[in-house]
């Protein structure tokens, strides 16, 4: 098919790069979007950007498509390329739907695609299945980045946020960001597949601890604080639970740890003076936005909760500013036992009472935070272990993850009966943990 007009590959690279900025660009001045509508559209670009990364490999792999350029590549594919069709997606479609209009948002995509990208050679070369790829694409990165958009402009669903951020920042940590450096040397971060067996458990193993930790940190966030890590979209209360106990910087620890591992996995200096980087933004940028956001936002709670908690050495014991409380059904066995097992751990601002203090009938083990919020049975007993040491508080950590939490509540609600009411009656169940 012929090109719609005679550009050189620089030329084609420049004007997809260029015109989804100039779209988003006059979009946002004619509809002037508020700051939240705003935040969505950045958040969703990034969720393109980075996803579109992954989709990339497996067309390529897959002989959907090719790119004919050199020099700014990522992994195969022109970063100028990555930019554009990542604001177009996120950000330019979005605005000028308005946020409405999905389906119609979506076959506009389509159709854009379809009658563009053949014309678009000389720099991208079609394969004879290229719509599978179009469909992958659109399917994995479009739809979920318009989803993030919306739910960030409308603040709702503020896991589905979360649990996208954490996606976005996995990327671009642990594939975008070694891909470059590693590309900059020579090297290939593929270089890693070729380890041996010991290396790479151990590596995994290694990186588990500062994962987690930042993990951990955004799921309180988002539960505790109705929010979200990036400034854009903060939490809306003053988080001082879960990693917030023991450290204020959880996740900005997170980071540097994860690149410091990376970088001696790697054996490579460049990669681990990124976690210098890393350092180098929380004290500056990080520090900078407590200042003007978190203290005028929080006052006397925000300085009484820093003058206990330090940015980046962890306490070992927790600062707990009010207590919680957990609630245990005397006459059930398990229930007992994992009571007398939290008593002997000497937990910090923990009260335990028995279940039939509820005012509710409890099928499972519950955990009252200070804000009258409740959780119940594996999670409950994980958030138990904030209230000890941080040994203890990582091993809550891990075991109140998405998707870990349920697998371990599965497994135990396996062991036994069903969860019975907390207040027995003949011929009832016993509750569970």
């Amino acid at each position: 098919m012929p090109p719609l007009l005679e550009l050189s590959v620089g030329e084609q690279r420049a004007a997809v790069l260029l015109v989804p900025f100039l779209i988003a660009g006059a979009a946002i001045l004619v509809a002037q979007p508020g700051k939240r509508a705003l935040a969505g559209v950045f958040i969703a670009s990034l969720w393109n950007l980075t996803t579109l990364v992954l989709a990339n490999l497996v067309a390529l792999h897959m002989g959907w498509w090719t790119f004919n350029a050199t020099g700014g590549l990522l992994l195969g594919v022109p970063f100028d390329v990555l930019l554009g069709w990542a604001v177009w997606w996120g950000a330019a479609l979005f605005l000028l739907f308005g946020g409405r209009y999905v389906l119609l948002a979506l076959l506009t995509a389509l159709w854009i695609d379809v009658v563009a990208m053949p014309r678009l050679t000389p720099l991208v070369q079609l394969g004879n299945d290229w719509l599978w790829g179009e469909a992958l694409v659109l399917a994995a990165c479009f739809l979920p980045g318009w989803l993030i958009a919306s739910f960030t402009a409308r603040d709702v669903h503020v896991g589905c946020r979360a649990t996208a951020q954490a996606v976005i920042t996995g990327i671009l940590m642990f594939v975008m960001l070694p891909a470059v450096i590693l590309e900059h040397s020579g090297r290939s971060v593929w270089e890693a597949m070729l380890w041996p067996a010991w290396q790479l458990s151990l590596v995994f193993n290694a990186l588990l601890i500062p994962v987690v930790l930042g993990l951990a940190g955004s799921q309180e966030f988002a539960e505790r604080g109705r929010g979200t890590p990036i400034p854009f979209d903060p939490p809306k209360r003053l988080v001082v639970t879960g990693p917030y106990a023991y450290v204020a910087n959880p996740m900005q620890i997170s980071v540097v740890g994860s690149l410091l591992m990376l970088g001696m996995a790697f054996q490579s200096w460049l990669l681990a003076a990124a976690a210098g980087v890393a350092v180098v933004y929380a004290l500056g940028i990080v520090r900078w936005h407590h200042a003007i956001d978190l203290q005028p936002r929080f006052g006397a709670a925000w300085r009484t909760y820093r003058s206990h908690v330090r940015n980046w050495l962890p306490r070992w014991r927790p600062w707990i500013g009010k207590p919680s409380t957990v609630y245990f059904a005397g006459y059930c066995e398990i229930c007992r036992d994992t009571q007398h097992w939290i008593e002997r751990l000497r937990p910090v601002g923990l009260d335990i009472k028995d279940a039939s203090e509820h005012p509710e009938a409890l099928a499972r083990v519950t955990y009252r935070y200070p804000d009258g919020s409740e959780v119940h049975g594996v999670y409950a007993i994980a958030s138990c272990l904030d209230h000890v040491n941080l040994a203890c508080a990582f091993l809550g950590w891990f075991m109140r993850l998405p998707g870990v939490c349920q697998l371990l509540q599965v497994l135990i609600d396996g062991t036994g009966k069903r969860a019975a009411p907390s207040r027995p009656s003949a011929g009832t169940a016993e509750p569970k943990a």
